[in-house]
């Protein structure tokens, strides 16, 4: 048994060097007597399977082919099988090292591009299921990586994910404010991102999906590496969601109202907009611009103004880059045309965002922004000021007159709208 051990860790180190290392030990034939090994693993000491496991995931991890041959070959239906002699026979199995090392596996044997076949890993996703429920922080991370592999690896994988029940228990993991288990939110928001850009997910699975994106960007606050990814990558997946035409167009609109007035959509976005670096703010940008071109009605209005999203853009029109000043105003011209409408059908004089814009200070960044070169910055500004703040012709500067002044520069960054997720 100690030889076996040993020998086990010299081809370990092997397979941890390089792709022409690994595919040697493959055409070696070393894998038939691995794995065989690896099916009477209730024979063998503990010490001895996880190193197997640890050999087994690094020849799993290094390609695509050397992945599914591990596939043909058998692998999974061995790692199924410890995992659930373990689930059976072992109360405390599920924070073990045997348990971490067989979740790795099962997480390359999910990754790569192309991904593997469906009918290969489908097998899996009971047991990643299972391996959620654990409290060690690297089974938790690999399994939700092994998950997210899967969801953006095409709608049927992501089909596959719902039917089994996984979307609840990758929701659950979002909630996580832990430290240990903040890298884990990545891959979970990576897959609800999948979700909400699907045409053919269910709308209970989209409002599931819709509500834990927006408590993510509530919630996923400080200067972490993880906490910025966690909040980019939930950013872009509600940008997939207000271009999902299931979702948009659901009982005429109102699911979209719904969502942006009574789960803090506004107060996350601002978050965001706010306190976030650049690409995420542009995410942000991006996203509010798409939720409010969808709002159907002026009901989410007054929770926009309450969630600081009105002071967020009048905070984004003082920046200097072109694109996101231009995504601003664009975004402020809607929620005010909008709120515009309903006050005129209604009779009301209650204009919450154009209160808002003018008590901030807004108003006085718009009146600045008549002053620079850039034609487009003027002319939306200017019309926002016609429009909603009822300045007369003869106030409006006019830009070929002011031609001559100097001015900052904008950049020339331009956000770009996400038509859907990227697989």
């Amino acid at each position: 048994m100690i030889a076996q051990f040993e020998s086990a860790w010299v081809l370990t180190n092997l397979a941890s060097g390089t792709s022409e290392q690994t595919i040697q030990l493959i055409q070696a034939g070393l894998v038939p007597s691995l794995l065989k090994l690896l099916h009477a693993h209730q024979s063998l000491s503990r010490q001895l399977t996880e190193q197997l496991l640890w050999l087994l995931a690094n020849l799993a991890g290094d390609s695509v082919p050397a992945r599914d041959f591990l596939l043909t070959q058998g692998l999974l239906t061995a790692l199924i099988a410890i995992i659930e002699h373990s689930r059976r026979t072992d109360s405390l199995a599920l924070n073990s090292t045997l348990i971490k090392q067989a979740t790795w596996a099962l997480s390359n044997l999910c990754r790569g591009n192309p991904p593997p076949a469906l009918i290969l890993v489908i097998e899996a996703l009971p047991s990643l299921a299972w391996l959620l429920r654990s409290s060690d922080a690297d089974v938790i991370k690999d399994a939700t990586w092994g998950i997210s592999y899967l969801a953006q690896s095409g709608e049927s994988r992501l089909v596959a994910l719902i039917e089994v029940g996984l979307i609840p228990v990758i929701v659950d993991v979002t909630k996580f404010q832990e430290e240990y288990l903040i890298e884990s939110q990545l891959p979970a928001v990576k897959t609800l991102a999948c979700i909400a850009s699907s045409p053919s997910c269910h709308m209970n699975v989209l409002l599931m999906a819709a509500t834990a994106l927006i408590r993510v960007l509530r919630e996923a606050r400080g200067n972490r590496k993880e906490k910025k990814s966690v909040r980019k990558e939930a950013a872009e997946g509600l940008s997939c969601l207000f271009t999902n035409p299931t979702f948009v167009l659901a009982e005429n609109g109102r699911v979209v109202d719904e969502i942006l007035s009574r789960h803090g959509f506004a107060e996350g976005i601002s978050q965001c907009l706010l306190g976030s670096d650049f690409e995420t703010k542009k995410e942000a940008l991006v996203a509010a611009q798409l939720a409010t071109a969808a709002m159907r009605t002026a009901e989410p209005i007054n929770q926009m103004v309450k969630g600081g999203l009105i002071e967020a853009l009048c905070e984004i029109i003082k920046m200097k880059d072109v694109g996101m000043v231009a995504g601003s105003l664009e975004t402020l011209g809607q929620l005010l045309e909008m709120e515009d409408q309903a006050a005129r059908r209604e009779g009301s004089a209650h204009r919450p965002c154009v209160e808002m814009i003018e008590s901030c200070g807004g108003l006085d960044t718009l009146e600045e922004l008549q002053t620079k070169p850039n034609r487009k910055i003027y002319e939306s500004a200017s019309r926002l000021i016609e429009q909603f703040f009822g300045a007369e012709e003869e106030d409006i500067v006019i830009v070929d007159n002011m031609r001559t002044k100097q001015a900052p520069p904008f950049d020339t960054f331009v956000p770009s709208i996400h038509p859907e997720f990227k697989f």
